[in-house]
């Protein structure tokens, strides 16, 4: 496929040289939403080694930070909060994306990768979007409701990319249909501009 690719950058830059690179790998180290039994409302957390300088160096990367993370979540939470959900990722039994993300920044930092690993997350928004209430619960596998509506989630979103730096927060091709899409777009792009994203370096990551 890598190939096929690399024919097709060929021919549309006239038969010159295209240098093949694989992309940066986002692993997916936290669970929530459905594929996880714990409170956490957002699905999928992940860990983006965007200042690695190969293929091979950002695996390692994320196998040292995903093997430090689960001495975090033992560390906060017991070794019950280990386990994993349906997808690989750790499944602790928190309800907050921002302490999700916390986790991850204190394992990058204590794994020593600090300004070489950024995040990312696919919230699934619309597993708990309730077309009843025409919003989104947070709480949806908890007692108590946690319903925030549209405009809440596009603050929730700023507040995360604002704080963490994120190069990616996924939206569903269903959540499209959503109003919280539309409403976030523009928002989320702004707050993120304000961080160093390192788009230059994803694409320069090249296999070893």
């Amino acid at each position: 496929m890598c190939r096929h690719i690399n024919g097709l950058a060929r021919t549309a830059v006239g038969g010159g040289e295209v240098k093949m690179c694989l992309p940066v790998p986002c692993l997916n180290v936290i669970n929530g939403g459905v594929h996880a039994g714990n409170a956490l409302a957002f699905q999928e957390f992940f860990l983006i080694p965007s200042g690695a300088s190969s293929f091979a160096e950002a695996m390692r990367l994320g196998a040292e930070t995903y093997a430090k993370l689960k001495k975090v979540i033992e560390a906060k939470y017991g070794k019950r909060d280990t386990g994993v959900g349906d997808e690989g990722g750790f499944a602790p039994n928190i309800s907050s994306p921002e302490e999700g993300m916390s986790l991850l920044m204190e394992a990058i930092e204590g794994a020593g990768h600090g300004g070489k690993i950024e995040l990312g997350s696919d919230p699934a928004a619309s597993e708990f979007y309730s077309k009843e209430k025409g919003a989104y619960d947070l709480g949806f596998k908890c007692e108590e409701p946690n319903v925030k509506t549209a405009q809440e989630m596009v603050a929730l979103y700023q507040r995360i990319c604002g704080t963490f730096p994120m190069a990616l927060l996924e939206v569903s091709s269903v959540a499209k249909r959503q109003p919280l899409c539309a409403a976030s777009t523009d928002a989320v792009s702004s707050s993120s501009s304000k961080r160093t994203l390192s788009t230059k370096r994803i694409s320069r990551a090249t296999p070893s």
